[in-house]
């Protein structure tokens, strides 16, 4: 049997991607707080600097 391994595939810094769910707990960009509703969410990929920070997608704004 073979096994074939794939290196994983990370976003480049800067990328954006756009989410919708439905806010159970409390969204919060900025100065504005979203609960119990359907939220729609522009998310932007931070690639981080070094041992310092992680890699992470931030919030960046509602869609609305």
């Amino acid at each position: 049997m073979k096994f074939i391994k794939k290196e994983p595939v990370y976003p480049i810094d800067g990328e954006k991607c756009i989410e919708t769910w439905f806010a159970i707990f409390p969204v919060t960009i900025r100065n504005e707080t979203r609960v119990f509703e359907k939220v729609t969410v522009e998310f932007s990929y931070w690639d981080g600097y070094g041992t310092f920070a992680e890699p992470c997608w931030v919030m960046i704004r509602f869609i609305d």
